[in-house]
């Protein structure tokens, strides 16, 4: 139909790919007409091109004067024909078919596979990206179509050209971090960072020894996804990006996760779910970004006719809910529980059910601004606990059992004062040590072994030389000045913040 913005859509288009000039070595703008004709279009096809005719050539040997001057080029071209209104043969004018080679037919297959919608040909064809081997095209198309014969309904049709994608990860812990983007609100953004930090709190990164190697591992997990289409990056900023997953996509992993989540992230609930909702083989609960949520008092251990019993959840998350109180025995049943977020909740205290969560690995309580005491007895295998900008005074009882943890955070906006001695010397496995304006030993921390970052406060001048001592590191500040200036320590420790 004329008028509705073909031609606009073209030009604008055209001066894109004009611009963007690595591409393609050229752009040609042809406006055919109703009055239409080879020779025409022939010659106005050679005049973009550089090509002279003398002008006593017929159709046939024009346009094999023309392929030959586009095949010989081996340049890549994109060509225009506007305002056309009815069929033409490239063949006859001269102009090279499009050419992916043998797989060709097999990429049409699978392209009509995906019947139409773009999201399933853009995973699909993220996935194959930079793979020429026609069996293995074969091969997917094969997938693809097994896929397809298995499934019924608009819905699963849709889904299993995207699942299509999630297959070829082909590695169950890739598979795992993409469902576990799942747990996030519908059209949210993700923090790149944020993300990674639950994916290595759930364990997808066991295997590697150290924090920055697990960071490593996470951010190549994030571009695998990204490239495949799975993720999208919705901004970037200079040290993090922001990602998003589309809603098809998010539904897909809801679907194939099964009865394993219970996901009702931002959907402004005020009453967590009942307890006749929580299935016992839930694994992953996600009630994250509820403001204002109320967890009743019938969830708990303390009401046996009907309490809450989930021996194989292993991640419940409920930051951003505006939680004031947990009941007592909310987490008698969780025993399985690996991963607890309950960041930026007003909440003043926990349950003493929380000491029995004994395979609890990561506590996350940062800005819990009105939390003062955390129970940490029992919690033998912690590894990751998040105090930052809690109302914390005193260092919890038990924490010198924590000989799991590799991550500490007791964060700049609180008001413990010195961690004693004796506490951090247990902490042998501390990868990370975040303590703001808490006091802490230099001998200590320089005989953590492990410790790769360090950002805190020395109680004096003589810790300081203690810690370079142990460290083997020479340091000295000047006569001129009676304070040591600021800065970096790069011997076992990647990143050092220190201040007298």
């Amino acid at each position: 139909m004329g008028g509705v913005g073909k031609t606009s859509i073209m030009k604008l288009i055209n001066n894109q790919l004009l611009k963007e000039t690595g591409k393609f070595d050229i752009v040609i703008w042809i406006t055919v007409s109703k009055e239409m004709s080879i020779a025409k279009l022939q010659k106005d096809i050679t005049s973009k091109i550089g090509v002279a005719f003398c002008g006593d050539e017929d159709e046939t040997t024009r346009a094999g004067m023309l392929l030959e001057t586009l095949m010989l080029r081996k340049s890549r071209f994109v060509m225009i024909l506007d305002d056309l209104w009815e069929k033409v043969s490239l063949e006859r004018i001269g102009i090279p078919e499009p050419f992916v080679g043998r797989v060709e037919p097999i990429t049409r297959s699978i392209a009509k596979q995906c019947a139409g919608l773009p999201l399933g040909v853009i995973t699909i064809a993220s996935c194959m990206r930079g793979i020429d081997d026609i069996c293995k095209w074969r091969n997917a198309l094969t997938e693809l179509s097994l896929h397809k014969k298995s499934v019924n309904g608009l819905k699963d049709e849709v889904f299993q050209q995207l699942r299509f994608s999630y297959d070829r990860l082909k590695d169950q812990k890739l598979q795992e971090c993409f469902l576990t983007c799942a747990l996030y609100p519908e059209d949210g953004a993700i923090r790149e960072g944020e993300l990674i930090q639950l994916w290595i709190a759930e364990g997808v990164m066991e295997e590697m020894d150290g924090r920055q190697a697990k960071l490593d591992r996470g951010h190549a997990i994030m571009n695998r996804l990204v490239r495949n289409c799975l993720l999208e990056v919705f901004t970037e900023r200079e040290n993090e990006r922001i990602v998003k997953m589309h809603d098809l996509l998010r539904d897909m992993a809801l679907d194939i996760a099964g009865s394993r989540f219970m996901v009702k992230s931002g959907m402004m609930l005020e009453k967590a779910p009942d307890v006749q909702d929580w299935g016992k083989d839930l694994e992953k609960v996600s009630l994250m970004r509820n403001w204002g949520l109320y967890i009743p008092s019938e969830m708990t251990g303390l009401q046996h006719c009907c309490c809450l019993v989930v021996e194989l959840l292993t991640s419940l998350l409920l930051s951003w809910c505006e939680i004031v109180s947990i009941p007592e025995g909310f987490f008698t049943h969780m025993e399985a529980l690996e991963v607890l977020g309950l960041s930026d909740n007003p909440i003043k205290s926990l349950p003493h059910s929380l000491s029995t969560l004994k395979n609890l690995t990561s506590l996350l309580l940062v800005c819990c601004k009105y939390l003062e005491n955390v129970p940490l007895s029992n919690l033998r295998v912690l590894k990751k606990l998040d105090l930052g900008g809690t109302k914390i005074k005193e260092i919890p009882r038990g924490m010198e059992n924590l000989m799991s943890l590799e991550y500490l955070n007791l964060g700049s906006f609180n008001i413990i004062k010195e961690i004693p001695n004796g506490i951090l010397s247990r902490l042998c496995c501390l990868c990370d040590l975040i303590v703001g304006k808490t006091l802490i030993s230099g001998k200590e921390v320089g005989e953590l072994k492990k410790l790769e970052n360090l950002k805190g406060r020395f109680k004096d001048w003589d810790n300081l030389n203690m810690y370079l001592q142990v460290k083997n590191i020479r340091f000295s500040p000047g006569s001129s000045s009676p304070h040591p200036p600021p800065f970096h320590l790069l011997n076992s420790l990647k990143y050092v913040v220190v201040e007298i």
